[in-house]
């Protein structure tokens, strides 16, 4: 179990630090930021569009199919 918490805790220190980096280098040159991040925004856009739409899709068909199912009927919380 020490272990896992260690590993979970350097993987949420290096997400922390890339995080910190961004929101720096966003305070620090914002035009510049913005210009990168635009361009990022476009490429995944362009090319990994189709990607979303399709997991939007297989997402809602999984949804719909836990609804008529025999799933469908479980109470997600209490009695009120």
């Amino acid at each position: 179990m020490n272990y896992l918490k260690k590993k979970l805790n350097i993987v949420f220190t290096v997400s922390a630090a890339i995080i910190l980096l961004f929101v720096i280098l966003g305070a620090v040159i914002p035009e510049t930021f913005a210009v990168y991040a635009n361009a990022a925004l476009k490429f995944t856009t362009r090319n990994f569009g189709w990607l979303y739409l399709g997991a939007i899709f297989v997402f809602a068909v999984f949804l719909i199919y836990l609804v008529f199912s025999k799933y469908g009927s479980i109470r997600l919380g209490g009695k009120d």
